[in-house]
């Protein structure tokens, strides 16, 4: 688990009855789709035992599985273990990493129940859960609110939505699903703020919209490919206006001076309603801009090859 800035100290484990947190939710089956990944430390090329990195991943396939790319960072050596077979651990191989929003796929041979993404729009005071192993202490689920749906972070220059809320999110936690009531996927756990004496129950899930974005492009690709304009631009009035156009595809579409005013019908105000309509984009779809170039009004479409970048 990432602590941001500031120390992370340990809670003592508080059990509650399982009837307190399970309405209409089944945990039992919500966990059998969560599994415990573990790295390895390497010595010589080969995996000499666990290195004390433990986190949390979720199917999202049958064959796939979901998790925060900070679990496995670096490392070329990892173990999963599912409650469906117990006593055995399984390897993996990473399909799609994208470090700037915290993401990572992993494919298995071990079959799972996929959990689903939630397709709705989020709000604060919603009721979730959080679903993992924090502190090692394996297969736990703890519950809290929605404290903002959407929250901008940006890494190396790549602004992505978290979604922040107070359920409990410790080291892990990580990689793990943020659920609603109805057992789909918000958001995977990423990071925590903690001051020196405790957690002030501010944590962050990757919004499964990037997520998604990922697993689509993965299906259309055969990897993860991000969308970015290619262009420097400030906001003027309300109104997002280029600077410089830095990529050579994008300028046979925008120019210099030129204002977006809206994408895909959605207007464009400020840095948020730029990353939501980047991240909603499907694969094949072209972007389509009303730009506003002088006195006029226009509309273009950008495709896919002029705004895609493979990521390694």
């Amino acid at each position: 688990m990432k602590i941001l800035k500031q120390t992370l100290i340990a809670f003592a484990f508080i059990a509650l009855p399982f009837s307190a947190l399970a309405q209409s939710l089944d945990f039992q089956k919500l966990l059998d789709s969560v599994v415990l990944i573990q790295t390895l430390k390497e010595g010589n090329g080969t995996p000499e035992g666990p290195s004390g990195g433990i986190g949390s991943g979720f199917y999202v396939t049958p064959d796939t599985i979901a998790t925060a790319e900070h679990v496995v960072g670096k490392s070329d050596f990892f173990t999963i273990t599912s409650r469906k077979y117990p006593g055995r651990k399984f390897k993996g191989k990473v399909i799609a990493r994208d470090k700037k929003t915290d993401l990572l796929l992993i494919k298995v041979s071990f079959k799972g129940a996929p959990l689903p993404l939630n397709p709705d729009p989020i709000h604060i005071d919603q009721t979730v859960y959080a679903l993992g192993h924090p502190f090692s202490v394996v297969w736990s689920v703890s519950k809290g609110i929605i404290s903002s749906p959407w929250r901008l972070r940006a890494v190396d220059g790549m602004t992505s939505n978290v979604v922040q809320t107070d359920a409990s999110i410790n080291p892990g936690n990580s990689g793990g699903p943020v659920i609603n009531t109805k057992g789909e996927v918000l958001g995977v756990s990423s990071f925590i703020l903690a001051p020196a004496r405790g957690s002030n129950g501010v944590n962050f899930a990757v919004s499964s919209m990037h997520l998604k974005r990922i697993l689509d492009s993965v299906v259309e690709y055969g990897s993860f490919r991000r969308y970015t304009l290619g262009v420097a631009f400030k906001f003027d009035n309300d109104h997002m206006q280029i600077v410089e156009v830095k990529n050579e595809k994008i300028a046979k579409f925008l120019q210099k001076d030129d204002y977006i005013m809206e994408i895909n019908n959605s207007p464009i105000l400020n840095d948020v309603d730029l990353a939501r309509e980047l991240i909603a984009k499907t694969p094949t779809t072209p972007l389509r801009i009303r730009v506003q170039r002088g006195q006029q009004q226009i509309l273009v479409y950008i495709p896919d090859d002029a705004l895609i970048k493979s990521e390694d």
